[in-house]
């Protein structure tokens, strides 16, 4: 038992102490900011929290009751240990950058560890007592690994010092070396940037130096003297950063610097200055520094620069007059050094050309959904967020502030807030504040426009809930890296559980799955709830709005809504419904059912029904003609409703793909004399089960409306599995696909065979029959869920249109044939899927030239499921998919849509989904381009 706590003990320490070195080493073993650090909330949430707490108390009652402690103890190490192992895993525990230094620390507090675990293996009495020990260390474990960083400091000065002495060493050698140094609480790095651009423009790189990203304490600069410094290098730009008084005055005993930037001074890091009188004489000690042959630099926009600018004895210039926004004055105060050093106008000009982003420390994204991604995580002060919000108040669209609260601004916190909140109240439709500390100055400016999350899923779903394309975000100072990839390419998913599905209950979102876990307990609403709680009603209006029709009617799925069409136009034994080869058995079954005849007709270069062959396939026994707008691409409408007008003929639009199509800016779904649609697990929208009919004629509305009334709803069963099925597929399928896919095929069989979840298409339906379920109204429950996605039917379409344009972009010169990749004028396609052929594999005379087409897709699958990436969509293999549907059984004869054919035999459907984002599409085409046709 010793042994097994002692695992589970060692795992969750080394995480703590492994936070605490990471934690040290980003406030630069500075004890000033590492303590300021919990006067934050988040760090005195790291002392005061419940876990702590309850160890506290389990220490204090150990003499008492000591088999609570190693009961509760017990059960306490095996979650954390497992907590701690998981989040190794997916790599989401916060650890230092591994450098000499922290490599000695961490040797050094792991010996700690097993010292500890020796001594109490030898000393304690009982499993108990070992319990005890072990826990008290845990309460102590801050303050030993700071032990460990303080009692090591003094042998890290002294190698600081040494590597000091080398640099100042070496520097003195470089008699016609010219140091810039640049000090300031804000620009430091964007003028060091730019003035490094411009340099070189004129000088070279290999005359030109500077110092790397991070790179401004003494150690920073004197390894990058050390390691980067050359004889051929003639100008060198140095960042200088401190954190106390008299640690820019040693930065310049090092670097000797003969030219002086000040960028700005506010009240950025006063907690570890003390005041802003000391801030303001820290960064003068870089004019200070400089030779009576030196010149400084001021920025105008900055008051305290303005102030010194005065009392500078030297060779002295003010520049950023000009500047328009704030951070132009970086670049010009880089022109302004550029001058000085010799360089010309049209230098100066050509170098600046080539800056990407003069807007300094800042980088303009573009987002998920059309949004646009406002970078400045780099770092923050007062100052810089003033001005960031000033520009965000130009840009049209809503307006999105992301930041945490300001830190070490000792005293002037409290007003550098208020200051902030005022501007979001004036500036932005929201503002998410991600830490508590001064979260009340910010909302005594900003009222209710701000409030409060730090997780970033949860920050996620509400911006995009909240905004639509075109809306800006601002990210300002340390938002979560996560939030930053949520927000360019789409929903966080760990390492772990990532899996890319066209299929697997793709467009189900978080609210989703709130909404079916709540229903499960109501089951008073699951069918036709008589109280105002009911929304099939709503969800009929909605669509009446939406498409502008009279009559809409609801079904229990897309099948139910074509029968009910099939039976208001009176289709009869013997009369034959054209429709398209490629199509689903969905659409088939239910002419079956009326003992009519599927007359399949071939498709275009859409995928679409062919009007010409449509022309052909026409007889006297003919009665209507259903067209299907493939993968959400509108078929040739006007074409096919001339044909249908001249030979009198019914013209029904399956939209069970094309939710929200247009073409020529009208719906589809408006054109024939009735439509259907699904709400199927991976249609455009999803209930899991779910369709609608619409109609403008009142006739087929009335004969629909009574079709409607006499059906039953589904079983309270069926409904249950239909609530059950984006539960477990999202909590339980998905992650254990993102394991194996040997153990996600098994689930999700297990939970098929059982009848815990239905299937999308019954046994029955791939023979030509239909099944039981089918036709029914659509119950209550499975609305509501309908009802929610509709809502989001624009922002669903908006992302499927982006990501079908990143794969055609991505694709376009590769060895596939990309039949949707065309900008025909009129047609607003909703792309529910991206496809793509594989070339050359056809011959007219050779059909086993097919089945080897499909083998070569069939390889690609299955390359692709060893990478997490599930495309296989059921729509392939077989011109009536799934391709386990017996075609004679649903009157399809071979032969009769050859192009139907070969497309199905060469065809992939990518995904373009709502939890597809850009990332993912990239994994998909480099996949492609290295398993795809050669």
């Amino acid at each position: 038992m010793a042994i097994f706590l002692s695992i589970l003990w060692f795992l969750r320490t080394t995480k703590v102490i492994l936070f605490y070195l990471y934690l040290w080493q980003l406030k630069e073993y500075h004890i000033g900011r590492f303590l300021d650090h919990f006067r934050t909330e988040k760090g005195k949430s790291l002392i005061f929290n419940k876990i702590n707490l309850l160890k506290l108390v389990l220490l204090a009652s150990f003499p008492a009751v000591p088999l609570l402690l190693f009961f509760v103890g017990s059960i306490l190490y095996i979650f954390e240990a497992l907590k701690a192992s998981f989040d190794f895993l997916i790599k989401k525990i916060k650890k230092p950058v591994l450098t000499k230094k922290i490599l000695v620390l961490i040797l050094i507090s792991v010996l700690i560890e097993f010292l500890v675990l020796y001594l109490v293996f030898l000393n304690a009495e009982s499993i108990v007592w070992f319990l005890f020990w072990l826990l008290l260390f845990d309460v102590l474990t801050p303050l030993i690994a700071s032990a460990v960083v303080l009692l090591f400091q003094p042998i890290a000065v002294l190698g600081r010092n040494q590597v000091i002495k080398r640099a100042k060493n070496k520097r003195a050698k470089f008699k016609d070396l010219l140091v810039v140094g640049i000090a300031g609480s804000y620009g430091k790095t964007s003028t060091k940037e730019f003035l490094y651009t411009i340099l070189v423009e004129k000088f070279g790189e290999n005359k030109v130096l500077k110092t790397k990203e991070h790179q401004n304490s003494e150690v920073g600069i004197s390894q990058c003297i050390l390691s980067d410094l050359k004889p051929e290098h003639e100008i060198f730009v140095v960042e200088m950063g401190a954190y106390n008084r008299g640690g820019i005055k040693l930065l310049c005993s090092i670097t000797k610097p003969k030219i002086g930037i000040l960028t700005g001074i506010n009240e950025q890091h006063m907690a570890t200055f003390g005041s802003q009188e000391n801030i303001i004489k820290a960064k003068y000690e870089l004019i200070e520094s400089l030779p009576q042959d030196g010149t400084a630099f001021f920025n105008a926009k900055n008051k305290y620069c303005l102030e010194l600018y005065q009392t500078a004895k030297i060779k002295k210039y003010l520049y950023g007059e000009k500047a328009k926004f704030f951070g132009e004055e970086n670049i010009l105060g880089a022109m302004a050094v550029a001058r000085e050093l010799g360089m010309t106008e049209e230098e100066i000009s050509k170098a600046v050309e080539k800056i990407a982003y003069k807007f300094g420390g800042v980088q303009f994204k573009k987002g998920i959904d059309g949004l646009n991604v406002i970078d400045a995580t780099y770092s923050a002060n007062p100052d810089g967020v003033m001005a960031h919000l000033e520009y965000l108040k130009t840009l049209p669209g809503k307006k999105i502030i992301v930041m945490p609260c300001l830190i070490e601004l000792g005293r002037a916190s409290k007003e550098v807030h208020q200051r902030i909140g005022k501007k979001i109240g004036e500036v932005c439709d929201l503002s998410i504040i991600t830490t508590r500390d001064r979260l009340k100055e910010i909302r005594e400016g900003s009222g209710s426009k701000a409030v409060f999350l730090e997780n970033p899923k949860e920050i996620f779903e509400k911006i995009r809930n909240f905004c639509q394309s075109g809306d800006t975000i601002l990210l300002e100072s340390r938002v979560p890296p996560v939030l930053i990839g949520q927000l360019l390419f789409g929903r966080y998913r760990t390492g772990l559980f990532q899996v890319i599905s066209t299929s697997l209950s793709p467009n189900v979102e978080k609210d989703d799955v709130r909404l079916a876990f709540r229903l499960l307990w109501q089951p008073w609403k699951w069918r036709n709830p008589s109280t105002s709680s009911g929304q099939v009603a709503d969800l009929e209006e909605e669509f009446k709005k939406y498409f502008g029709v009279k009559y809409a009617f609801s079904f229990n799925s897309g099948r139910s809504a074509l029968m009910a069409i099939l039976e208001a136009l009176e289709i009869k034994k013997d009369d034959e419904i054209l429709l398209q080869g490629f199509t689903c058995n969905s659409a088939v079954n239910p002419i079956l059912a009326k003992e009519a005849k599927p007359i399949f007709v071939d498709i275009d270069d859409t995928l679409n029904l062919d009007p010409e062959d449509f022309k052909k396939k026409i007889t006297s026994q003919s009665k209507a003609v259903m067209i299907q707008h493939s993968f959400g691409w509108p078929a040739q409408i006007e074409e096919i409703s001339r044909i249908a007008k001249e030979n009198n003929l019914y013209l029904i639009e399956d939209c069970a793909h094309s939710l929200g199509a247009k073409y020529q800016g009208k719906l589809c779904g408006t054109f024939g004399d009735a439509a259907f649609f699904s709400f199927g697990r991976d249609k455009i929208i999803s209930s899991v089960f779910g369709g609608m009919a619409i109609t403008n004629n009142e006739k087929i509305g009335e004969r629909i409306k009574s079709f409607q009334e006499k059906l039953d709803f589904p079983s309270i069963f069926w409904i249950f599995q239909q609530l059950l099925h984006p539960i477990l597929i999202n909590y339980l399928v998905l992650p254990a696909y993102g394991l194996n896919q040997c153990l996600g095929r098994l689930l999700f069989g297990f939970l098929h065979q059982f009848s815990i979840l239905s299937k999308a298409v019954y046994k029955k339906e791939k023979q030509g029959e239909l099944s039981e379920c089918f036709p029914k109204r659509l119950p209550n429950a499975l609305a509501v869920l309908a009802l929610n996605q509709f809502r989001k039917l624009e922002r669903y379409n908006r992302h499927r249109q982006e990501i079908a344009a990143f794969y055609q972009e991505a694709l376009k010169n590769t060895d596939f044939i990309l039949p949707l990749a065309r900008n025909k004028a009129g047609i607003e396609p909703t792309f529910m899927r991206y496809p793509v052929l594989i070339k050359n594999k056809f011959d007219e005379r050779s059909s086993s030239l097919a089945l080897r087409s499909a083998r070569a897709t069939d390889e690609i699958l299955k390359q692709a499921r060893k990478r997490k990436i599930y495309l296989d969509d059921g729509w392939r293999k077989s011109p009536v998919v799934p391709s386990d549907t017996d075609i004679k059984k649903v009157g399809y004869i071979a032969g009769s849509c050859s192009r139907a054919e070969k497309t199905a035999a060469t065809i992939l459907n990518l995904p373009t989904h709502i939890n597809i984002f850009q990332k993912d599409a990239q994994k998909i085409i480099n996949f492609l381009k290295n398993y795809g046709p050669r």
